[in-house]
């Protein structure tokens, strides 16, 4: 399915900027799109990315890279494609207004900072992963994720193992 069919089916609005964004990166990386399933959650609140390769541990690592409505359209264009070159599954928020509310706790604390959540399929993923993401969002802004522990004091890559 092309990008613009995604977004149509997932009913992303075009002044959106995050459906925008997730647009325009779909759009650039068609040829590596036809792995994933793409899909919005029934609450709207998330667009879900499953590579078809990819198969969930029942336990392992959790990523959450944090941002703020500032800092995530820069965010998301620096680490959607590496996400979408690696077999795994992730979910980006839809929205800065749902974001901001998120961030504001508005949603209970355990959603704080949780912009982009990346379910890496083993250890090593999940290191490659975190490591490369850190890389490209060093020096922007984003708050803590109170549930997980930053990569480091600067990072945000937040990370906890779920049972």
């Amino acid at each position: 399915m092309e990008a613009n069919a995604y977004l149509d089916f997932l009913g992303i609005e075009a002044n959106n900027l995050v459906g925008h964004v997730i647009y325009e990166i779909l759009s650039d990386h068609s040829s590596e799109i036809s792995c994933w399933d793409i899909t919005e959650s029934n609450d709207k609140a998330w667009v879900h990315f499953h590579c078809h390769s990819a198969i969930l541990p029942e336990q392992g690592w959790k990523l959450h890279i944090s941002a703020s409505y500032d800092s995530a359209e820069i965010i998301l264009r620096r680490v959607l494609p590496i996400l979408l070159k690696e077999p795994t599954i992730f979910k980006i928020m839809t929205s800065l207004d749902f974001l901001s509310f998120m961030n504001q706790g508005d949603g209970g604390q355990s959603q704080v900072g949780k912009f982009i959540t990346i379910y890496p399929l083993n250890a090593s993923q999940a290191v490659h992963l975190a490591a490369s993401v850190d890389e490209v969002t060093r020096g922007l802004s984003g708050p803590r994720v109170p549930s997980d522990r930053p990569l480091h004091s600067e990072s945000l890559v937040h990370y906890r193992y779920c049972l």
